[in-house]
């Protein structure tokens, strides 16, 4: 629990379960904070204003955070102090559950056509690549599967939005859920993999014809 009134528009749970890192929109600016998981002990991590798309992210062994600000990633205690600029690219990225894996959206041109793929690379090396997966057009919030087989991800398609499915040993992604219109908004499954949770609906506007303007 926050005990503060300051919006938290990001957070996550480490994979110990017992560390909290959130962002936090403050004067302004995003902060980046991390807590004991009930919310105590809160520790400001980065004196740099922190950007939303990756907020924050535990490394698997719980012990530090990532994070973008400044044009690059970052690392720095989950306890705080110093921070260490790291040698990756400025994209999203995700660690795999079982700690071993991390992937990364890159973007090039080529042929004067935008090419984008998920570079998937050990944890702790993420200079050597072993696999790159194409990346479809409109493809959003990526993630690891509960197994770290695949990376699954929401793609709007014949004006529905599904999870796709990319395994990594495989050539193209597969549709998992069957919805024939609306949009997803967001999803996420249980620690323990059996549970999957999703938020949809249907975003709505209005069209207002005005005339006789003076």
């Amino acid at each position: 629990m926050m005990n503060d009134r300051d919006p938290h528009p990001q957070l996550s749970v480490c994979a110990d379960d017992k560390h909290l890192v959130y962002s936090t929109w403050r004067n302004g600016r995003f902060e980046l904070w991390a807590s004991e998981a009930d919310g105590s002990n809160a520790v400001k991590l980065s004196p740099q204003v922190v950007l939303g798309f990756v907020a924050g992210t535990c490394t698997p062994d719980a012990k530090s955070v990532i994070y973008a600000a400044d044009g690059a990633i970052w690392r720095v205690p989950i306890t705080g102090g110093t921070a260490e600029r790291l040698d990756m690219p400025f994209s999203e990225f995700s660690y795999s559950p079982d700690g071993k894996l991390m992937f990364y959206h890159s973007q090039k041109v080529e042929g004067g056509a935008m090419h984008a793929k998920f570079l998937v690379t050990q944890a702790n090396d993420p200079k050597t690549v072993l696999y790159a997966l194409d990346t479809p057009y409109g493809m959003r919030f990526p993630r690891f599967t509960p197994d770290s087989k695949a990376i699954a991800f929401l793609l709007t398609r014949d004006h529905a939005t599904n999870i796709w499915i990319q395994g990594l040993k495989e050539s193209a992604p597969k549709q998992l859920t069957q919805f024939s219109s609306g949009e997803m908004f967001g999803f996420d499954w249980s620690r323990d993999g059996k549970h999957l949770a999703f938020s949809r609906g249907q975003h709505e506007t209005d069209v207002v014809l005005m005339s006789n303007f003076r």
